[in-house]
């Protein structure tokens, strides 16, 4: 092959490359972020000695090697309304050891608004085997009966984040800046196919 081909077959595989006939989609599974599976390790309440106006007495009971489900109650001495401010405070595990706070913060009023919005198409799911009706969640005792986590994936959360192991704290707040409701949830946010 004599430089004349060489050169004009080089032209066309570039050509053809950057036309887009030969781009693909790469496989880069050491990013940092991106789809995640999410696997639930631990849900239990902030501080076990305080009695918080909305009590969040919640568990993980792994039903099936696949499936893990939300159990326990909620004693709510107060109403869950539109007067609460609705917080998430997310510390990630560092990779030399420890809890690193405020990896992500977030704060909305209208708390049980903004949790509906969260919780998007399986609000309903959520509502039926919480045993509430909906917003506002008036006082009482309600059981939580199995709800499937699973369901979160499609919910209103990213559907792209960070991997790695999180400490997911969910408090609620009243306008004086008081905590009413604190609940901890420990999960792996993996890459899919992990």
């Amino acid at each position: 092959m004599n430089r004349k081909h060489f050169f004009l077959c080089s032209m066309i595989v570039i050509f053809k490359t950057v036309s887009g006939d030969f781009i693909r989609v790469m496989d880069r599974p050491n990013l940092a972020a991106g789809k995640y599976k999410l696997v639930f390790k631990a849900v239990f309440p902030c501080n076990r000695n305080n009695t918080y106006p909305i009590n969040l007495n919640w568990y993980l009971s792994k039903v099936t090697a696949t499936k893990t489900v939300l159990r326990g109650n909620t004693t709510a001495y107060i109403g869950f309304d539109e007067n609460i401010y609705f917080n998430i405070n997310m510390a990630i595990w560092s990779k030399i050891g420890g809890w690193v706070d405020n990896a992500f913060v977030y704060q909305n009023k209208d708390a049980c608004s903004t949790l509906k919005m969260f919780m998007g198409k399986v609000w309903n799911d959520f509502c039926t085997k919480g045993n509430f009706k909906g917003c506002p969640i008036l006082p009482g005792i309600y059981i939580m009966d199995g709800f499937d986590l699973s369901l979160i994936e499609q919910s209103n959360f990213p559907k792209e984040f960070f991997y790695g192991t999180y400490k997911f704290k969910l408090f609620y707040t009243n306008k004086n800046n008081e905590t009413v409701g604190c609940l901890y949830l420990v999960m792996d946010i993996k890459r899919p196919w992990e």
